[in-house]
């Protein structure tokens, strides 16, 4: 094993490697418990296995239960997660970094996410809509001012322009939200995320289909 306070540049790729701590199926196991012993010199804590069709609940239980078992020394990966609510709860129990396709996958079938819930832009009711996105939004295309009557256009007209105007904004939207969540945590203020963003509200069962 690498030594930890090594230069990152100098170390051996296996160095950057971490433990993937598979999350259903085993809080009951010990598994996370026996292996916290073993993650002298890794870098990050992988956490998997988890948003692969399961309900919010469940995997609101596994990684509560798998991210307080490791050690606060440790950087926490959530791997495939998530919805804007998922990310809240892993936050709180936790968890420290995310990946997922979610934003672009979404984003090349037209549906947007805004702080107010989703939006379909292939929705005939956007045909003549000139307002953007989301008002407030900074991204690319919302602050270049693109409507969405034009993305909805570029949608049905399989033009390629759409889903990437529609993924980088799905992008940006993620990155407001983890700085708001920087920022309430730095603020004591975590109450007001809900208030800031009430797509965290909504349940996603109904978009558990846009995603896989």
């Amino acid at each position: 094993m690498s030594n930890p306070t090594e230069p990152l540049h100098f170390r051996p790729l296996a160095a950057f490697l971490g433990w993937v701590f598979p999350g259903l199926g085993h809080i009951a196991s010990g598994n996370v418990r026996r292996g916290v012993f073993a993650m002298t010199g890794v870098l990050f804590l992988f956490v998997g296995g988890v948003a692969v069709g399961e309900s919010t609940q469940a995997i609101c239980d596994v990684v509560q239960f798998t991210a307080s078992k490791l050690p606060e020394h440790k950087p926490r990966y959530l791997m495939g997660v998530g919805y804007a609510h998922d990310i809240v709860m892993a936050v709180a129990a936790g968890v420290d970094m995310f990946d997922c396709v979610l934003p672009t996958r979404n984003g090349r079938n037209g549906l947007v996410f805004t702080r107010q819930g989703p939006v379909r832009l292939r929705n005939a009711v956007h045909t003549a809509d000139s307002q953007p996105i989301e008002a407030d939004c900074d991204c690319e295309t919302c602050a270049g001012g693109f409507s969405r009557a034009y993305l909805r256009h570029l949608f049905m007209a399989g033009e390629m322009l759409g889903p990437t105007l529609a993924s980088l904004h799905n992008i940006r939207f993620y990155q407001r939200l983890l700085l708001d969540i920087r920022r309430a945590i730095g603020c004591n203020a975590w109450s007001s995320l809900k208030e800031a963003w009430p797509c965290l509200a909504a349940s996603p069962q109904s978009l558990h289909g846009d995603t896989e």
